[in-house]
């Protein structure tokens, strides 16, 4: 992260901590939307714990959910791509030697049986691979806290109930940078993820009271 950002942002936490009695370890919100990107972009934690000092990283159990279920719907159609490319080239090289050979329908089930029999290593291979790569994901980071809902509830829904009108738990939310469904959100600092790889944080709405607290 360039230093002059940082150097911002360090700012910005000393007037939190300062005015508004904001503490260590600082607490970070993290929607899905954000742990998808992070992880996208393979975002150091590095960053944010030399930011922040090493602050607490959370989500909602609802919304680990529904970042979860994209993340696995994202590997079952890699798997199933990568499956379909191999059966084609596998049924490909079974009609190539069924035309040159001309060989018997014994020999061709036995040459079929082999290639599904590779193509299912094939796949378990796959499904190694995707499950050693969550070992470097981002979102190991993060701590999955129960939602303060019942149900089903939109995932903008679910981060507003976390804070609440006042955010009397100092936490600070963590969004990217094309987000702007959390910016009527009143006493709520916004950690902005850039795509540039820096971080911003946002306090303009901070120590404004609501309409509703007017």
């Amino acid at each position: 992260m360039r230093p002059k950002k940082s150097k911002k942002v360090r700012k910005a936490l000393q007037k939190l901590q300062r005015s508004f009695s904001f503490r260590k370890p600082f607490q970070l919100l993290f929607d899905d939307a954000l742990m998808a990107h992070l992880d996208k972009v393979k975002f150091p934690i590095t960053v944010i714990n030399n930011t922040f000092d090493y602050p607490k990283l959370f989500t909602s159990r609802c919304l680990y959910r529904k970042y979860h279920s994209m993340d696995n719907k994202n590997a079952v159609e890699k798997e199933e791509n990568s499956a379909n490319d191999h059966q084609t080239d596998e049924n490909g090289e079974h009609e190539c030697d069924s035309m040159a050979n001309n060989s018997s329908d014994t020999a061709g089930t036995l040459n079929i049986n082999d290639g599904v029999t590779r193509g299912n290593a094939n796949l378990t291979n796959n499904q190694k691979h995707a499950a050693s790569k969550t070992k470097d994901r981002f979102v190991k980071h993060i701590e999955i806290r129960n939602c303060l809902h019942k149900g089903d509830v939109d995932p903008t829904e679910c981060m507003k109930r976390f804070v609440r009108k006042s955010n009397a738990k100092h936490y600070l939310l963590g969004c990217v940078s094309n987000s702007s469904k959390y910016k009527d959100l009143k006493n709520v600092p916004l950690v902005i993820f850039r795509r540039n790889g820096t971080l911003l944080l946002d306090t303009d709405n901070f120590g404004r009271k609501s309409n509703s607290e007017e």
